[in-house]
């Protein structure tokens, strides 16, 4: 992953075009120049920068995969183990209209552009004029009759003039050390991670989105869950009442019974429940629709139950899949810059050259424009050197380096926190399983302490506050298990979203949609990799 920038006095000078033939004696004074320009240049001392970062131990189980295949999108292949079917239009419909997804899709068209523009000053800048200008003159002659002894009269004649100019231009600053390269190359760079960006928020939206999917359908069972406690209250309310009309009341009547009294509470907290379950779902709704694009108006559907989780995480994940985590490569593209960057700051203190090129005529003809007797041709070669520039060099190769080994460090903590990530969602994928099963058993034995409540309570063998505990903990078991389905889906997206991808594909740099290695008028994108 580290990039090699190549040093200045390795880089092959750059042709010039096969129109712009200059004699070799044409450069005697100019190689004069060079030799004076390379002492000057050579007396810069300039800091290392380079900088790597330190490596990271891996445990063991992380092993290599050696047969992997490579997915064609790093989203449909998590969707699928989920194994809900309504999921994947809603992920596709939220990638397709989300307004946050297209305005990342906007700043990549944005720094694709930027990387064009770092481009341009590789190549020659050429300009046409084309200038037509018309102008009148009036001359005053006196005439005088001497004949007749008149007074001398005044005669107004005019002259006009034409002028036209055609010029064609151009510039060129040969890129002799390959620091416009340098340049090119990092905004590329910035290019393909800003496209690395992109794909990090269409995963991330992706996860979002079937989060807030999973989260509306738990508000929604707890919601059934809230309504189906608040019947089952109010079925025991009317066994209270009529257990009291057959003669259990005391003297100070029906209203002041412990049991109704107990019971009608009961029913009331159910009642409370069921609008807080509501309101829940109602917000789930309403936010998830937001990441689809649409109005946030709580018309979208859930499905009718939470799917299971039907296939385990393998063992021996290869470390090899959190290559395809596009913040990890946005970080690799970023240090890959910022290498090019230091590279140009250094190439900064050599000379520069600079060839100008004109053609061009000026006629007071329009039709003699094109005349080759009328032509004019001029070819100047211009070099340059920095000698001094109140420290700006210096201080700019200084920034270079500087921003290199902040990119280093970055680079070395979002690898770490990618292995945080997976390892957390790994063990929690394992604790909740385990919290799974037990809640399972604790529901089904709540249901059945509930049921066997309610029995001996008809009986009279029991009191109301037996029943209303074990029905307390029926609907609590109930909703916690209701809530642990939930949470095992939303760690299992974490875990996808931590490893960039679903389980089997291996997925490299160079198959996701990357940038192109140089970006130029009428070139094709390619595919490629930090280097």
């Amino acid at each position: 992953m580290n990039r090699n920038v190549s040093s200045w006095a390795s880089v092959a000078p750059v042709p010039l075009p096969r129109r712009a033939k200059i004699h070799p004696r044409d450069f005697c004074f100019g190689g004069i120049l060079v030799c004076v320009c390379f002492s000057l240049g050579g007396c810069v001392a300039l800091e290392s920068s380079k900088a790597e970062p330190e490596e990271i131990d891996i445990p063991a189980d992380w092993s290599a995969a050696e047969n992997a295949r490579a997915s064609t999108d790093p989203v449909e292949g998590w969707l699928k183990d989920l194994s809900a079917p309504g999921l994947e239009p809603l992920v596709r419909e939220a990638i397709e209209h989300n307004r946050d997804l297209k305005g990342a899709a906007a700043r990549l068209k944005a720094a694709k552009a930027r990387a064009v523009l770092a481009g341009a000053d590789r190549w020659p800048q050429i300009g046409g004029n084309l200038r037509g200008a018309h102008s009148k003159r009036e001359q005053n002659r006196n005439q005088s009759n001497l004949s007749n002894g008149e007074a001398a009269a005044t005669d107004l004649s005019s002259l006009s003039f034409e002028d036209y100019d055609l010029g064609l231009n151009l510039s060129w600053e040969i890129d002799l050390w390959g620091r416009l390269r340098n340049v090119q190359r990092a905004a590329i760079a910035e290019y393909q991670a800003s496209r690395a960006d992109f794909y990090a928020a269409r995963l991330s939206l992706a996860a979002n989105t079937a989060k807030s999917w999973f989260n509306a359908l738990e508000a929604a069972r707890l919601n059934d869950l809230a309504n189906e406690t608040l019947v089952s209250f109010k079925s025991n309310l009317e066994i209270v009442v009529k257990a009291f009309e057959r003669g259990i009341a005391d003297d100070a009547g029906t209203d002041n019974a412990l049991d109704i009294r107990l019971a009608r509470a009961n029913v009331a907290t159910a009642e409370a429940n069921v609008h807080a379950t509501r309101r829940n779902l109602d917000a789930a709704r309403r936010s998830l629709e937001v990441l689809l694009g649409r109005y946030p108006a709580e018309q979208v559907a859930v499905a009718d139950s939470i799917p299971d989780l039907r296939r385990s995480v393998p063992a021996g994940l290869p470390s090899e899949l959190l290559l395809r985590r596009p913040d990890i490569l946005a970080s690799e593209w970023r240090l890959s810059a910022t290498g090019e960057r230091v590279a140009a700051s250094r190439k900064a203190f050599l000379p520069s050259v600079r060839l100008t090129a004109s053609e061009g005529s000026q006629t007071d003809t329009f039709r003699n424009l094109l005349d080759a007797d009328t032509i004019a041709k001029n070819i100047a070669a211009n070099l340059t050197q920095p000698l001094f520039e109140g420290g700006r060099l210096l201080a700019n190769a200084r920034i270079a380096g500087a921003e290199r080994e902040e990119n280093v460090e970055s680079y070395a903590q979002i690898a770490l926190t990618a292995f945080e990530e997976v390892e957390t969602a790994l063990a929690a994928e394992r604790y909740l399983a385990e919290q799974e099963t037990a809640l399972k058993v604790a529901a089904s034995e709540s249901v059945a302490a509930e049921a066997l409540a309610e029995n001996q309570y008809s009986r009279g063998l029991v009191d109301i506050i037996t029943v209303l505990e074990a029905q307390r903990r029926s609907f609590n078991s109930k909703s916690a298990r209701i809530s642990i389905s939930n949470q095992r889906l939303q760690n299992r997206i974490d875990l996808y979203l931590a490893l960039g991808g679903d389980f089997d594909s291996l997925q490299d740099a160079s198959d996701l949609p990357s940038a192109p290695d140089q970006i130029a008028p009428g070139r094709k994108e390619k595919r490629a990799r930090p280097r």
